[in-house]
This record gives structure tokens, C-alpha cells and sequence, in this order.
């Protein structure tokens, strides 16, 4: 898919993590309302899913670099990471929360996260009906 990135797998600290479940993939999306159109919605994931803030504590091996932006790889964003493909699919009738700044979605039960786990992105909307 042009412009989305596949992140494979790569390795943290000596250790191999699989990225594969942020592939890119599409979603068709109908609004609410009478004949409303589907339209089809190119879903992706960014680095911050898995990366956080570099500081110069980390281990130089933890660094990520993406386009210019220096991360370090996050064992719990990771995590988080995996049920990302599941929230976006099962939440895309549900409810989200638009502005003209961020769009995102909140989340109440994320194992492993106490309180609400908010997925943001970036919409730049849909452009045609499937």
C-alpha cells in the first residue's frame, strides 16, 4: 500500500520482536444514517506504537530511528501494540471522538492498562465509497 510502512521485524536489545500485526490494511466503514455510503479506510500504524522518547539513559541498542525521529523501543507500548489491529476492527461502528486537531478513539478495557487507553490518528477522510 503506497506510503504506509511495514514494520517486520526488528531487533531490541538483543532480542527479535515481531511487528507484523501492524501491518497496513483496509476497512470498510459505514456512518450512521439512512443510505449512508461504505467507504473504504486505509488503516496504518505508526512508530509511536512501539517506541517512546529517547533520554540519554537508554541503551543505545533500545534506539529506533524513523524518517529522522529518534525513539527508543518500549516493551509496554509493544505490548499495547498487539491489540491495536482488534481495537481499530471492532471499534469502527462504535464510538470515536473527532476534532479538527486530533481524532482518536477511547478504549476502557485494555488488558494490562489501568484506565482508558486512547488510540489516536490522523483522518484525513475518507475519499470515495467502496
Amino acid at each position: 500500500m503506497r506510503g504506509c510502512v511495514s514494520w517486520g521485524k526488528k531487533t531490541f536489545g538483543g532480542v527479535e520482536y515481531d511487528l507484523d500485526h501492524l501491518e497496513p490494511f483496509t476497512l470498510n466503514v459505514t456512518p450512521k444514517g439512512d443510505a449512508a455510503p461504505t467507504f473504504k479506510v486505509l488503516v496504518s500504524f505508526g512508530h509511536h506504537t512501539f517506541t517512546r522518547e529517547f533520554n540519554d539513559q537508554d541503551p543505545v541498542e533500545m534506539k529506533f530511528t524513523h524518517n529522522g525521529d529518534e525513539r527508543c523501543f518500549c516493551n509496554d507500548r509493544y505490548g499495547h501494540s498487539l491489540f491495536l489491529p482488534g481495537i481499530v476492527t471492532s471499534h469502527a461502528a462504535g464510538r470515536a471522538y473527532f476534532s479538527q486537531k486530533r481524532n482518536y478513539l477511547l478504549v476502557e478495557n485494555l488488558p494490562g492498562v489501568v484506565g482508558p487507553y486512547v488510540v489516536f490518528s490522523i483522518l484525513n477522510g475518507p475519499k470515495s465509497p467502496t
